[in-house]
């Protein structure tokens, strides 16, 4: 069953996380106590996530980027966003492992996904139709529109 989503989280200093989940915390007060909870267990780690959570309570704007994925789906986009917009304000880091989401890459996609061919033309659309939705912006200045 496809149940993971393609989140962005944006913060007050526009920096951003892009998570694969099938849920996100209900709110800031759920997100403020996972950090907290993180960084007494760690607490000499340095997490970025964890670090914007503490820094703004917990507070964000999340944005659903895309649903009804699979968990491999979901990863696939995910990597491929984090690829797209890193830069100084993105607090993910980039996979070691990689595969672009484009139709020059269709074969391998397609062999990803266990030789569905259709939904690797899906998920290269997917990703392209975010991509162009939301290149303006880049994300660098979306907390002041959101």
């Amino acid at each position: 069953m496809n149940v993971y989503h393609v989140f962005v989280e944006v913060f007050e200093d526009s920096s951003v996380y892009f998570a694969a989940k099938k849920n996100w915390p209900e709110n800031a007060s759920k997100s403020l106590s996972w950090a907290k909870s993180v960084k007494e267990e760690f607490p000499h780690s340095e997490r970025p996530l964890v670090e914007k959570y503490l820094e703004f309570k917990g507070v964000s704007k999340r944005i659903n980027l895309a649903s009804e994925l699979s968990k491999k789906e979901a990863g696939l986009l995910k990597n491929n966003l984090i690829r797209k917009y890193f830069n100084s304000k993105c607090l993910n880091v980039q996979m070691k492992t990689f595969v672009e989401l484009s139709t020059m890459n269709k074969q391998e996609i397609t062999k990803l996904l266990e030789g569905d061919v259709l939904r690797a033309e899906q998920l290269i659309e997917i990703f392209d139709y975010i991509a162009s939705e939301y290149e303006l912006l880049a994300f660098e200045s979306m907390s002041s529109i959101l």
